[in-house]
């Protein structure tokens, strides 16, 4: 019989829930149920169920390692912890998901939400990385999880009384226009014995969000749904997470908000009731950045993944400045100006270096580096003989905080055609609004 991993759905902190590469069991006191215990757990494979009757402990296949969890559960579901920018920078960098974009069109090209409404399930079903606990951050826009959560009923003797199983697939799709990111949710493979497989047994579904954002009401019945165990075959559902800018960080101009959310499930038998299940986190950042009205100036994003911008070689248009990139990402020593063991930021991949947008109305720190870099990459394009129709091009970019001003030679100046100077600096701009890039953000650059 094969091994199955499995997920703990208890409280086991921020970074063990985003980042455990081993799943277990969470296991539950019974509490009004009478004796036994109540079993929680998540795996990307759809096991047998255990028979009623059995001995759970003979199926270890299923039950994994137990887990603490806290107490009082059964008094109602429980929010993810509070979030910060520094945790979710840390995070995003340590789940070691990235994606790909060149500023010629948003990302979310490849947009699991086809139209409000129309979601593309089958997608997100397919995709590897959203069977494991921090899910997939497609992009900022994009999000994708799967997974079988099963809650198992035991009496005092460690035999099953009952089974409720089903996967449940999270499509996520973040916003260009309001402080809001959605949740869609559905839910197939529905299967349900002993207690839970009678008339009188129900589920229900209860969404949680960290402070400071909320849980928005979508549907009829509001952001919970409780339906009989069997009516939730096929069913598709969705909540809303919402940070309002009054609540969010006012030392910053975009008013930025770090969040997470989760759902908690609860299955009712005759038998009594399970305590909640507590779902993996999902993280979103909500801001009410004006310096990007023209991609709009209220957002949300998820974090839990580092973006990565490129420039092609192949593209005539960009050519020159994704040479120059290059040659400073993997032959430093090459670039000008000369430094012994010039170490250029930007590669992930390599060395964990990424860089930060800087934008220069943000504060007056960030006017400063802005200045700082223009000074110094003046001074050290000085240094070059220039063509008639040439602009001096630098990196890291102007744009970020680890320019040529941040004053340890990291850097690297030529003179490339202004036309691909301009279109470069054209596309990255516009990848910083299509993508909610704010200042401080972090982020790569690779060429192709």
């Amino acid at each position: 019989m094969r091994r199955t991993a499995w997920a703990a759905v208890g409280t086991l902190g921020v970074l063990a829930t985003l980042l455990a590469p081993n799943a277990v069991a969470a296991t539950q006191p019974a509490g009004a149920q009478g004796a036994g215990e109540v079993i929680w757990t998540r795996s990307a494979e759809a096991a047998p169920l255990v028979p009623v009757g059995a001995r759970y402990s003979d199926y270890a296949d299923r039950s994994g390692e137990p887990a603490d969890v806290t107490g009082g559960l059964t008094a109602g579901p429980a929010a993810p912890e509070p979030t910060t920018a520094e945790k979710a920078a840390e995070i995003a960098r340590k789940n070691g998901q990235t994606y790909s974009a060149d500023g010629t069109g948003p990302a979310a090209a490849t947009s699991l939400v086809k139209a409000p409404g129309i979601i593309d399930w089958a997608k997100c079903n397919a995709d590897p990385q959203g069977g494991r606990l921090p899910g997939h951050v497609v992009d900022h826009f994009n999000f994708c999880r799967w997974g079988y959560n099963t809650a198992t009923k035991l009496n005092g003797s460690g035999q099953v009384e009952g089974q409720v199983r089903f996967l449940e697939t999270e499509v996520g799709e973040g916003s260009r226009n309001r402080r809001t990111y959605g949740i869609n949710l559905k839910y197939t493979n529905v299967t349900a014995t002993g207690v839970y497989a009678g008339a009188g047994a129900t589920m229900t579904l209860s969404p949680t969000a960290s402070t400071p954002c909320t849980v928005g009401v979508v549907n009829p019945d509001g952001p919970s749904r409780t339906d009989s165990v069997l009516a939730w075959k096929g069913a598709v559902t969705r909540y809303n997470v919402t940070s309002t800018a009054k609540a969010g960080n006012q030392a910053r101009i975009d008013k930025t908000a770090h969040c997470q959310s989760r759902t908690n499930y609860k299955v009712n038998s005759p038998r009594g009731a399970t305590p909640w299940s507590l779902g993996p986190a999902i993280g979103g950042r909500h801001d009410s950045a004006a310096y990007l009205a023209q991609y709009g100036t209220q957002g949300a994003i998820f974090w839990g993944v580092m973006p990565s911008f490129y420039y092609s070689r192949l593209d005539a248009s960009v050519k020159a400045v994704a040479e120059h990139v290059f040659d400073a990402l993997y032959a430093p020593q090459l670039t000008y100006p000369q430094k012994t063991d010039k170490d250029i930021p930007g590669n992930i991949w390599s060395g964990d270096q990424p860089i930060h947008r800087n934008f220069p109305g943000f504060n007056a720190a960030s006017a400063d580096v802005a200045a700082k870099n223009r000074s110094a990459k003046d001074r050290a394009c000085a240094g070059l003989a220039s063509k008639p129709g040439q602009q001096c091009d630098e990196f890291p970019f102007a744009s970020t905080k680890e320019g040529a001003g941040k004053g340890d030679g990291n850097f690297s100046v030529r003179y490339v055609p202004q036309p691909d100077n301009s279109t470069a600096g054209a596309r990255l701009s516009a990848w910083y609004g299509q993508d909610r890039i704010l200042d401080g953000d972090a982020y790569a650059i690779s060429v192709r």
